[in-house]
């Protein structure tokens, strides 16, 4: 028994019905109720139900600067999580600012100067627990994995330390180009209205008159050269110890015994300050003695 054929005569077809004469790929493509938009997600796939990053030309300036493939956004919230590819490949908020920060400190950047640049506490923490970053001191961060340099070490100790902070002693004849970089202690000086606990690896010293000490453009901040050579000097353990130092300084020439003795004239206490005077006009040409050195 053969099914009777509809016909509609005259009268158009109800909606969503094809036309006469129609093809049969045309079917459900050319009509309001079986078309379908390239909506994104659908674009995308139907798995992965997430909107299409914009194309390059709609990106804002300070989105520019892409962030490579081993920078973590924000986590997902959707069912595929960590397994959605804009989960790992995103853009995060203020890195690029970050980058920068970190660039001029040797890879170290401080907890606060993180918040400041909009870097969430979450997206910080996640860094720290993948490998991607390395905390050193408290507060403080390498953004990179690995052992971190005596140069990154010196910028976490004076990042931690905080405000009015800088290099002393030997820690600033390293970074000045002095000495060769060790592995030992690193010397930070701070105004003596400021107190702070000393982290592993670190010695802290106390001035009334550190801001004074400080050299006006260096960075990591750090003490000027005739006060490090000072420093150096007052702590040595015999006379040509501190006699070294005081050579040392001269022949890179940045400074002369003469301006080293007008920073002792600046100083109101210094270890050893006879002797270090005496030390001074013997370097000068004044003398031609040594002076004696006394052991403590």
């Amino acid at each position: 028994m053969s099914r009777a054929r509809r016909d509609f005569g005259s009268s158009p077809p109800p909606p969503g019905w094809p036309s006469p004469g129609h093809r049969p790929s045309d079917f459900g493509l050319g009509f309001p109720a079986f078309r379908r938009e390239r909506v994104p997600h659908i674009a995308a796939g139907r798995r992965a139900r997430h909107p299409v990053p914009p194309p390059e030309s709609q990106v804002t300036p300070a989105e520019s600067g892409k962030v490579s493939a081993r920078e973590l956004s924000t986590p997902c919230l959707c069912p595929q999580g960590p397994k959605h590819p804009l989960a790992e490949t995103g853009r995060v908020p203020g890195m690029p600012q970050l980058d920068e920060i970190a660039r001029r400190q040797r890879g170290v950047v401080s907890r606060r100067q993180a918040f400041q640049a909009g870097i969430s506490p979450g997206v910080l923490q996640r860094r720290v627990t993948t490998g991607r970053w390395q905390r050193l001191l408290p507060g403080t961060y390498a953004t990179f994995a690995g052992r971190p340099p005596p140069a990154a070490l010196r910028w976490a100790a004076v990042l931690y330390s905080g405000s009015g902070a800088m290099l002393c002693h030997r820690s600033a004849a390293e970074e000045s180009g002095l000495v060769r970089s060790g592995q030992g202690a690193v010397h930070v000086l701070i105004p003596e209205s400021r107190r702070v606990r000393p982290a592993p690896g670190m010695v802290v010293h106390r001035s009334r008159y550190a801001k004074a000490r400080r050299h006006p453009r260096r960075r990591p901040p750090q003490t000027r050269l005739e006060e490090t050579v000072l420093d150096l000097a007052s702590t040595s353990a015999s006379v040509d110890e501190a006699l070294r130092w005081i050579i040392v300084a001269c022949l890179h020439r940045r400074t002369t015994p003469d301006g080293i003795a007008r920073a002792l004239e600046r100083r109101t206490w210094l270890p050893r300050r006879r002797a270090v005077a005496a030390l001074l006009a013997y370097a000068a040409g004044r003398t031609t003695e040594l002076p004696h050195w006394p052991t403590t």
